[in-house]
């Protein structure tokens, strides 16, 4: 009875073809065969390791490469795979710029898992310079320290980083330097723009009196019994030397009010004692303009700036007269919590959503297409604007063109005032 190694040895020896003449004869063409796929399966894996585009290689933590592709001996700058490998025999000196240390880390890396993937790293080319790396190490669990590497240079995509953050600093310099020649700049525009406020409002007496003495001139022509031609040209020297007075007077108390140099002075008024008196200097104003002018004020009291506060309810009833064709104005007030809402109304043309906030620019009046249609210099609102910025009266409501218009004051009301209840009109 044969034994057993004997009966591996014969199964063996037919397999391989030595056997007997019918065992080569059944076996031969499936071995011819298989080893006709292996052979392909081999070129096929070595096309792909000689022409791959990233760098394969084959080594030992210990003893360095055992094998590279081109790709990788040009990455390195070797001529040719065999000088990779004569050159590679020790990865830590001649291989990782990290040296032993590193090698040490991905030693230690690879002892607990038996891949490192994604590894970014910097590799020692043959003239001893440098490239960033990105690599995939796989440790073979059947040989000892024994690991396939694949790489892929990242120098490009590193140097594009680098640029890109010297690009951001350099940026966020010039910003910093544009920024700053931007803030000098502005103080340097607000310095002069304050030396002229303080010049204006210091001189505003010296540059109204040469107008207040043409003025008087003018007036003294105008009592005089001139010809028709005469009279007329006097007439609009008149109005030209009002326009110029009225012009330099709000150009001064907008320079005061933007230095801050008005004061507001609150105290508490009777509001007959502060409507009334508009109410009388408008009535004949809106009678010339063919307007009926109505008012409705309840007894109440507030406290606000007298002076202040009138020149905003002058400036609302002076365009309300100015711009409203045919039809009424109205001067009323109503209580609004612990405060009173005084407003001027009447049934002009009205203003666009979109413009209510362009109506307070300096020198802006809306739908005037020429200069003689201009009626004043556009500065009153913006003055309104400025009072109630610096005073405890808050302004400016306006209506949409489809419904009557309306411009409002808000003071506060002391407490315990009666205030009769609001009416609508």
């Amino acid at each position: 009875m044969p034994k057993p190694s004997d009966e591996q040895q014969q199964a063996l020896t037919q397999l391989l073809g030595f056997g007997s003449h019918s065992a080569r004869k059944s076996h031969y063409p499936e071995l011819l065969a298989r080893l006709e796929e292996l052979e392909a399966e081999r070129n096929r894996y070595k096309w792909l390791f000689e022409h791959a585009v990233h760098g394969i290689f084959q080594a030992s933590l210990q003893e360095g490469i055992r094998a590279a592709n081109p790709a990788l001996a040009r990455m390195l700058g070797y001529d040719s795979p065999e000088e990779a490998l004569w050159g590679l025999t020790d990865l830590s000196h001649h291989l990782f710029i990290g040296g032993e240390e590193e090698l040490r880390r991905i030693r230690h890396t690879l002892s607990t898992r038996l891949g490192l993937f994604g590894y970014e790293t910097r590799l020692r080319r043959k003239d001893g310079s440098a490239i960033d790396v990105v690599m995939n190490l796989l440790l073979k669990p059947d040989e000892d320290g024994l690991v396939e590497g694949f790489v892929a240079d990242i120098t490009e995509r590193k140097l594009a980083q680098l640029r890109l953050l010297q690009l951001n600093e350099q940026l966020e310099q010039r910003v910093a330097e544009r920024t700053c020649e931007l803030r000098d700049a502005r103080d340097a525009a607000e310095a002069a723009n304050l030396s002229k406020d303080k010049y204006l409002a210091a001189a505003s007496h010296d540059l109204l009196q040469p107008l207040n003495a043409a003025r008087l001139l003018i007036s003294t022509l105008r009592e005089r019994a001139l010809p028709s031609e005469e009279l007329n040209l006097v007439e609009r020297a008149h109005q030209a030397l009002e326009g110029a007075e009225d012009l330099l007077t709000d150009l001064l108390d907008i320079s005061k009010l933007d230095q801050s140099a008005i004061k507001p002075d609150v105290d508490s008024y009777r509001l007959d004692e502060v409507l009334l008196p508009l109410v009388s200097e408008f009535q004949p104003v809106a009678a010339a303009a063919g307007l009926q002018l109505a008012h409705y004020i309840p007894q109440c009291a507030i406290r606000s700036d007298f002076r202040l506060l009138t020149r905003i309810l002058r400036n609302f009833l002076s365009n309300a007269c100015r711009y409203t064709d045919r039809g009424r104005v109205l001067l009323g007030a109503r209580r609004r919590g612990d405060s009173l809402r005084i407003e001027v109304w009447d049934t002009g043309r009205g203003i666009a959503a979109d413009q209510l906030q362009s109506i307070f620019l300096e020198f802006n009046q809306l739908n005037v297409e020429r200069a003689a249609e201009r009626r004043g210099v556009g500065l009153g609102l913006a003055i309104v604007e400025r009072i109630a910025t610096c005073s405890i009266t808050a302004s400016r409501y306006v209506r949409s063109p489809d419904a009557a218009r309306c411009s409002a004051s808000r003071c506060r009301s002391p407490r315990g005032c009666p205030v009769a209840a609001a009416r609508c009109w």
